[in-house]
């Protein structure tokens, strides 16, 4: 956030520079400079080119290379921040549709896979032994069903091909909220159509999440996804539908923002 303001300091400090020079030989010029930047000093960059009076040359390169730099800076801060935003509108919609019921004896707490048992199994031996910090996919996959939220978990192999910076990726695929049928009946089948896929990765550095979850923000069409990033892990989910009543992708945000 420093650099974003440091940026926008030169740029509107060599803008003001700019118009100054422009000014020596357009005054009209250089208003229209001071709104447009420097676009509006191409004139008099290549009509007083070479002469030291009233030459731009400078203040030109420097006001658009400071002006390029804000702009990436913008890119790369601010749109995460209001995407993290956005997303804080839904957490109060997730909570509200917490499960209430007695977590024991709800049939949505039983785990889709063997996975998820096995971890939930294993995580008790782990907490008393100490000896190794727990797995965020296993951490994750338990703050689910204490959501009450039934998924199952694939992980990729180690020969998976990952985007640069990220070490490990798993898949979530979360059955949608209140939907609980058996494994043998038609409604079971076509829930699972309609599953929730979340991708989450692992990344080698915050820098190297922030830089992953931007090309995602840059995706458009069908293959658009939306991105939370939380320290070194970053969850990709679908976009969000305006008029669609499934809270799950709000659920499964709230969850991850909680780790």
């Amino acid at each position: 956030m420093g650099l974003f303001f440091l940026w926008l300091g030169l740029a509107f400090a060599t803008q003001i520079w700019l118009c100054i020079r422009v000014a020596r030989s357009s005054i009209a010029l250089a208003i229209v400079t001071f709104f447009i930047g420097s676009i509006g000093s191409l004139y008099t960059l290549f009509k007083h080119r070479g002469d030291p009076e009233t030459s731009v040359t400078v203040p030109f390169v420097a006001n658009l290379v400071f002006s390029v730099l804000f702009f990436v800076s913008l890119w790369q801060v601010v749109l995460p921040k209001l995407e993290a935003i956005e997303d804080e509108f839904e957490a109060p919609v997730a909570a509200a549709m917490a499960p209430t019921t007695d977590r024991a004896s709800s049939p949505a707490l039983v785990p889709a896979v063997a996975a998820t048992s096995a971890s939930a199994a294993e995580a008790p031996a782990s907490a008393a032994s100490g000896a190794a910090p727990a797995d965020s996919v296993d951490v994750f996959s338990a703050a689910l069903r204490d959501g009450g939220l039934v998924h199952t978990v694939t992980r990729l192999p180690a020969s998976s091909s990952l985007p640069p910076g990220v070490t490990d990726a798993t898949l979530f695929s979360v059955t949608p909220m209140g939907s609980a049928a058996s494994p043998a009946s038609a409604a079971s089948a076509a829930v699972a159509a309609n599953e929730l896929s979340a991708t989450l990765f692992k990344c080698e550095s915050v820098n190297a999440c922030r830089n992953l979850a931007g090309a995602y923000m840059q995706q458009t069409g069908a293959s658009k996804r939306r991105v939370l990033q939380n320290g070194l892990l970053m969850l990709s989910l679908p976009p969000s539908e305006p008029n669609d009543a499934d809270l799950t992708p709000a659920a499964v945000a709230s969850v991850f923002r909680k780790l």
